[in-house]
């Protein structure tokens, strides 16, 4: 039986692209104005506002479609 995926969090989403870009939290931080310690929590799963997913997502060379895009393939997914 196939194991059921789960879906990803902001969070988890976010700590993926930033380790795939090479960056560390403080680099984040310095690429969005966003405090470090808040971007923890954004990993540890606080969620931020739209207009702050929005920066953080271009920092990182992405967008928040990227993101829709992979939690819709796991409800798909869910649903076969």
């Amino acid at each position: 039986m196939a194991k059921k995926r789960e879906k990803m969090s902001f969070g988890e989403w976010m700590r993926a692209r930033r380790k795939a870009a090479g960056m560390t939290q403080v680099q984040l931080s310095a690429a969005t104005g966003i405090v470090q310690c808040r971007l923890s929590g954004y990993e540890t799963g606080d969620v931020p506002l739209l207009t702050t997913a929005c920066r953080i997502a271009t920092a990182l060379g992405a967008d928040l479609g990227e993101y829709q895009r992979i939690q819709e393939r796991v409800v798909a997914e869910e649903s076969e």
